[in-house]
């Protein structure tokens, strides 16, 4: 048996095991959070998930690397045990053929310093976009590249891990995703052909789709009174999130700085 709980703050929307309550949203760590009677028939339904290959010990010694690596990072961050929970988040796949029809300028020893050129450009690509309320398409793009060589079929609740249920449609997603090949294909060819500008007609030619289910770890916490959290992908250990500053490092260097130059020019006068 599951529960569907959404938060009020994010607007995730987050399948649990029903045995396993939830009191803090993975996402963005509010307590606003309401169970919901969800009618699955008009959700899409995810058929494959990729495999998971970090393990809980790896993804926490992941964390607890990228939260250090920055001197400016609070040390209550740095020096804290926050609780990574693995879960699965929904995305759309494409993949394709793009042929791209381009036209633009290049530098050239002309009067302009200008000369038109064209050309057409085939590549296959492949990209995700999220089926998700949760995270960000900027969030999945930095987690990305995830292997779909071992996906599997989605057990859905039988996985005894969290997931969230898809948010948007098939429909919707293959037109962000091939808008979005078209445009990588672009600035592909703008530099490959060092063009200063160019403009493109392009068609994708799918070869295939996908809504796929992707393994992550996830951790939330508050900071002066605002949320903060970061991702980890499953599969290769990749961290991504921001990391608050602390301001009194920042005002201890500042001051330090502000002494030292005066201490010089002080100095400088002697």
């Amino acid at each position: 048996m599951s529960l569907v709980v959404r938060c009020e703050s994010c607007g995730g929307t987050v399948v649990y095991d029903a045995a396993r309550r939830a009191a803090k949203c993975l996402f963005c760590g509010s307590e606003k959070l309401s169970e919901q009677e969800t009618q699955r028939e008009h959700i899409p339904t995810p058929q494959t998930a990729l495999t998971a290959r970090v393990q809980q010990q790896q993804a926490d010694a992941q964390f607890r690397s990228w939260a250090s690596e920055s001197w400016w990072t609070p040390n209550i961050i740095r020096n804290s045990r926050i609780q990574l929970q693995p879960m699965f988040l929904p995305a759309w796949w494409t993949q394709g053929e793009v042929e791209s029809h381009w036209s633009g300028v290049v530098s050239a020893n002309t009067r302009s310093g200008k000369a038109p050129t064209s050309g057409v450009a085939k590549a296959v690509m492949d990209d995700m976009v999220p089926a998700s309320l949760g995270i960000s398409a900027a969030e999945l793009d930095e987690l990305q590249p995830f292997d779909h060589s071992d996906a599997h079929a989605w057990a859905g609740e039988s996985t005894g891990q969290p997931f969230e249920l898809p948010a948007l449609s098939e429909q919707g997603a293959r037109k962000w995703l091939r808008d979005k090949l078209r445009q990588r294909h672009l600035n592909s060819i703008i530099a490959q052909s060092n063009l200063q500008t160019a403009v493109s007609s392009s068609i994708v030619h799918e070869q295939g789709h996908a809504l796929y289910m992707v393994p992550i770890y996830i951790g939330a916490f508050r900071f002066r009174d605002r949320p903060w959290r970061f991702l980890i992908n499953a599969q290769s250990g990749e961290v991504v999130g921001k990391k608050p500053v602390d301001r009194l490092k920042v005002v201890a260097v500042a001051t330090f700085g502000l002494l030292l130059l005066t201490t010089l020019a002080a100095l400088s006068n002697l």
